[in-house]
């Protein structure tokens, strides 16, 4: 059904399928076995159409003839707002059910990037390399260097922010000592976190 409603571009059904898809892998007892997955290449196909979608709808020029509201640029602007409130809904059980698959996270990250929302864009980055933080990850080379390609992409996003929240830099700094601390005993990966 999931695969259907994707190929269909039927963006709300699609958004139907995954929380049943989410209901089946938690199960009756309310709890998941396996930390509530998600279809992430489902999410990546419907997130990059809600943006796509978004993008569109506001070059629609608006058509001064029809009544208000009726024009072909309000109705997709309806519709596009009308499927993020419903994403949000996803979002909001799968940030409370779903807590240790990175790409969930990189995924909203780049939703809410796109959508201006730096606070959940800032809030994802950060459960993203929560996330990768798997035990023993800075003994493994190859963990160690995902861990800080993306602690460099949040404190990139914190630093930027910033000037208007100052707290920021603070924890983006705890953020980069903290990590080069833990990756010393491989080189490259500390050099690379000099930004």
């Amino acid at each position: 059904y999931l695969t259907f409603t994707l190929r269909e571009k039927e963006w709300s059904l699609a958004l139907d399928a995954l929380n049943s898809l989410i209901d089946l892998r938690v199960g009756l007892g309310g709890k998941s076995n396996k930390d509530g997955e998600v279809d992430v290449q489902a999410l990546v196909v419907i997130v990059e159409a809600l943006v796509s979608e978004n993008q569109m709808a506001h070059l629609i020029p608006p058509d001064e003839t029809k009544i208000a509201g009726t024009d072909e640029r309000s109705i997709a602007i309806k519709k596009n707002n009308f499927l993020r409130r419903k994403l949000g809904t996803l979002f909001r059980r799968i940030k409370a059910e779903c807590k240790s698959d990175a790409n969930v996270w990189k995924i909203f990250s780049v939703y809410f990037k796109c959508f201006k929302d730096r606070e959940s864009y800032r809030d994802c980055l950060i459960r993203r390399v929560r996330a990768l933080q798997v035990p023993d990850w800075e003994r493994d080379e190859s963990k160690a260097g995902r861990v800080c390609k993306a602690v460099i992409e949040t404190v990139k996003a914190y630093r930027q922010d910033s000037e208007s929240l100052p707290s920021l830099k603070a924890q983006a700094t705890n953020l980069l000592e903290t990590t080069i601390e833990r990756v010393e005993e491989f080189p490259e990966l500390v050099a690379s976190l000099q930004v």
